[in-house]
Order: C-alpha cells, then sequence, then structure tokens
C-alpha cells in the first residue's frame, strides 16, 4: 500500500460522503460503514457498497413491478425507480446506466505517524478530498525514494527481510552494504 501514496484518484463513493437519511437499509454512508465493519471487521470499499446498493435497486424494482414479471418488464422498472440511499440517488436512464451519478476525489496518504513501523508500511488510508484545511490533498508528491523512507520500517544498517511470510523483520544489511537513512539501498 505505501506505493500507492500520494496518488489521487475517483471514486463513486466514500463512507465520509453526507448523505441524507434515506430511511431505507443502511440509512447514511456512515451507518453502512459501521454495520459494514461491525459484521466483517474490516473497512468498506466503493465495491461492498456498490454491491450493496444495487441490492437495494433490485429490490426497489420488485417492489415497484411485483413478484410476476418478465426480464422486459424488470429492466423496464429498474429504469423508472428512483430511490434515494446510503450510496446517493439510485437512478437509471433508458440504457440502464446509473443517472446523476457523483464522483469524489480521493487520495491515498501514508498511515498515521503515530501508527507502529509495520501499519506504516503496510497500510495506507484513503482521503475524501475537498475544499476545507482538513481534506486538501498532499502535495508536492515526493520522490519515490523519499515516499518509501517516510514509512521503511527498519532503522539505519538494516533491511527488510524478503524471507518473512507473515508481518515485517528487519535483518542487518548484508556484509560490505550499509543502507542510511537517506537511502534504501
Amino acid at each position: 500500500a505505501p506505493n500507492a501514496n500520494y496518488i489521487v484518484s475517483s471514486s463513486v463513493w466514500h463512507e465520509s460522503v453526507a448523505t441524507e437519511p434515506s430511511g431505507l437499509a443502511f440509512d447514511t454512508s456512515t451507518k453502512f460503514a459501521e454495520k459494514y465493519r461491525a459484521k466483517f471487521q474490516d473497512d468498506p470499499s466503493y465495491f461492498s457498497a456498490a454491491a450493496a446498493a444495487a441490492g437495494l435497486a433490485l429490490l426497489s424494482a420488485v417492489k415497484l413491478q411485483g413478484t410476476t414479471w418478465s426480464e422486459i418488464e424488470f429492466a423496464n422498472a429498474l429504469r423508472t425507480i428512483s430511490v434515494p440511499s446510503f450510496f446517493g440517488d439510485l437512478s437509471f436512464d433508458q440504457f440502464g446506466m446509473r443517472a446523476n451519478a457523483r464522483c469524489y476525489p480521493q487520495q491515498v496518504q501514508p498511515w498515521h505517524q503515530d501508527g507502529t513501523a509495520q501499519e506504516r508500511y503496510q497500510k495506507s488510508l484513503v482521503s475524501l478530498l475537498g475544499e476545507d484545511e482538513s481534506r486538501l490533498p498532499l502535495y508536492p508528491m515526493p520522490s519515490w525514494t523519499q515516499k518509501e523512507l517516510q514509512v521503511y520500517p527498519c532503522d539505519s544498517g538494516y533491511l527488510v527481510d524478503p524471507t518473512m511470510t507473515v508481518g515485517i523483520a528487519c535483518s542487518p544489511c548484508p556484509k560490505g552494504r550499509h543502507r542510511t537513512n537517506d537511502s534504501l539501498f
């Protein structure tokens, strides 16, 4: 994950996007994220949010169309729904594409400074970007070496042991080589 730090991309959902309470399952983005974490002990991705939203859209179409329908009738029912949800407005155009979908800018950022060396080396945060001070992108991006040194878990004179299959261990540099705090090699 640390190799992705500072990369900016877009997403169709983020748990911190404020959504109006829908009264449906999950209600808001924040509540969806809370329920997801409680059930799976993991952070929700936009893939899991999209899957849950698809379920809401399908249920809404079934409620509208009833239980007896052809594929064409069901597709038409999906095209007519407009459901407020934790994922935003669930409505579709004549081609079945989501109408009025929004995209949100996000950036992969280094793990918390107070995290362990192993956490900072293996984890990153995905932060929603915005106009207020707490949501500005980290810029400029440091060089690749500087970026890795920000999260490198080993002290000067040590390298990450590549033979470890679980966790991270630091081993002394091979004889005749020495890694300083200014370089990875």
